[in-house]
């Protein structure tokens, strides 16, 4: 065996046992803030302590955050201020929900509440997280994916769809799509998979007029594929300056589809209150906001399986990803229930 292999070897179970390790403490953390919290008289405030990427996971954020509050009694507000350091004070109203019957908390618990299982050592999370340099468990969480998508869509539509800065958008075609272009720009992130020129004809032969939102600039490698699959389309740019006005399109639409693994349409959709039909593909990840989270909801929700393709792009290089793209179809026909 050769030295470079040894010492990659090494490498891999030190990162192994680290993460092991540090996961057991996290985890021992966690449930000691867990008998401490449950234990206060009053219940504590719950607050943000930053933004975690952009529009959606900031929402995602928020949800996360609302949910602690009703899981443990408590307190969680937002100011103007910290929405306009992410950018959405254009989308949203200061709020403060309390769900404590108690008053003037003396416990504050402080989390950015986006990561909730990335440190457990199994099915995604294994893969995402095993032998990555550097990248310690980040779960800062006190609740789980259970408790989270089963109380999710409720929470959203009642606490904070209410406090959305509404501006309702009107179009007459049948169909939004939310196409994502960010991670296409070079096609090098394994874990953020976006759907293949397959999904787009299941989507045609349920709709034959399509609203495209998409990002200006480098245009999306499918974008005129896709035109050419619908009898009518339109395509609406919007960059991040004007994502609000993005998010009003999508939360106005009573179908929505998305372009693969993105929170952005998945937040519009839990704040709707028009949406009725949502397509996405089965290449999304559950330890954010997903499709299985509209299970409460009257929304009816088809999922386009992709059965390999996920295989498929983590094991093909950029380059090749740009053909998988084109090329992928699978051994049946997807036919929506």
């Amino acid at each position: 065996m050769s030295v470079p292999v040894i010492i990659h070897l090494r490498r891999r179970l030190y990162w192994h046992f680290y993460q092991i390790i540090e996961t057991a403490k996290v985890n021992l953390r966690l449930s000691f803030l867990k008998v401490l919290l449950l234990s206060t008289r009053p219940k504590p405030r719950f607050l943000l302590s930053g933004w975690y990427g952009r529009t959606g996971n900031n929402l995602q954020q928020l949800l996360v955050a609302l949910l602690h509050a009703k899981c443990y009694s408590a307190v969680f507000s937002v100011t103007s201020e910290q929405l306009a350091a992410a950018g959405l004070d254009d989308l949203l109203h200061p709020f403060c929900v309390d769900f404590s019957p108690a008053r003037d908390s003396k416990i504050d618990f402080i989390s950015n509440f986006f990561h909730y299982t990335e440190n457990l050592f199994f099915h995604s999370s294994l893969k995402r997280m095993w032998f990555l340099e550097g990248t310690p468990p980040r779960r800062e969480c006190l609740i789980g994916k259970a408790y989270i998508e089963k109380h999710i869509f409720c929470l959203a539509q009642k606490h904070l769809a209410p406090c959305l800065v509404s501006r309702p958008a009107s179009f007459s075609l049948q169909l939004v799509l939310c196409l994502r272009a960010g991670e296409l720009r070079n096609l090098a992130f394994d874990f953020y998979i976006t759907n293949p020129l397959y999904f787009y004809k299941v989507l045609s032969g349920m709709y034959d007029s399509v609203l495209i939102v998409t990002e200006p600039g480098e245009q999306h490698f499918l974008l005129s594929s896709i035109c050419q699959l619908f009898a009518n389309h339109k395509i609406i740019y919007v960059d991040y300056g004007s994502r609000h006005h993005a998010f009003e399109i999508l939360t106005s639409a009573a179908s929505l589809a998305t372009s693969g693994v993105s929170t952005f349409p998945l937040s519009a959709a839990l704040l709707s209150r028009n949406l009725r039909h949502l397509v996405c593909s089965s290449c999304f990840m559950d330890e954010h906001l997903n499709p299985n989270m509209l299970s409460s909801s009257n929304v009816k929700v088809d999922i386009v399986d992709l059965p390999g393709y996920e295989n498929l792009w983590r094991k093909s290089s950029p380059t090749d990803r740009a053909d998988l793209l084109f090329d992928y179809h699978p051994d049946f026909l997807y036919l929506p229930s």
